[in-house]
């Protein structure tokens, strides 16, 4: 496996599934993740991954909210 450490990434769809099966690899490569999902509910899986995962609900299909939680408008 490749080395992440000192790597950060951003997942969307972290929370659950193929995305949360991605987060679980990364964090074992050692990158920082942060994770999106729609729901805070759907977190806390991530939040049950460690110290190393920062989660934030956003629907990216939204463009008014990602620019939003960027602070970007």
């Amino acid at each position: 496996m490749i080395s992440l450490n000192g790597k950060t990434a951003l997942i969307t769809g972290g929370s659950r599934g193929i995305g949360y099966g991605v987060a679980k690899r990364f964090l074992e490569a050692g990158a920082r993740l942060h994770i999106l999902s729609e729901t805070t509910a759907a977190l806390e899986a991530a939040d049950a991954l460690g110290s190393q995962v920062t989660g934030h609900v956003c629907d990216i299909t939204d463009g008014e909210a990602v620019a939003l939680h960027h602070g970007r408008r």
